[in-house]
């Protein structure tokens, strides 16, 4: 199994919440990835907690693509360059790969 870091954690957690993972949610998190979870299958779990489908996970593509930029680059797309950008797109589930390499 792959040691993940806290760097693509808290990456995760502030892409998907907006926020930095607390202290005791890094080391849950940390030791399950050392134990059976890889980094895609935290991501699907964050994706699939309460706190994400209440921020943004039951709204449109467009607007998860603005809250991911806003999240981890702090840019927003403008209208119409968001209807051209190949994310657009994407799906749910091919959203949430995406964020993976972001």
């Amino acid at each position: 199994m792959i040691n993940i870091g806290s760097d693509e954690l808290q990456k995760l957690y502030i892409a998907y919440f907006g926020r930095p993972c607390d202290p005791s949610g890094l080391n849950y998190w940390l030791s399950s990835s050392n134990q059976t979870l890889n980094l895609i299958e935290i991501s699907n779990h964050l994706s699939m907690q309460d706190e994400y489908i209440n921020y943004m996970g039951n709204k449109s593509i467009e607007f998860q693509i603005n809250k991911l930029y806003l999240n981890l680059a702090l840019l927003q797309l403008e209208s119409q360059g968001l209807q051209t950008h190949p994310l657009s797109e994407l799906n749910h589930q091919q959203l949430r790969q995406k964020v993976l390499e972001l």
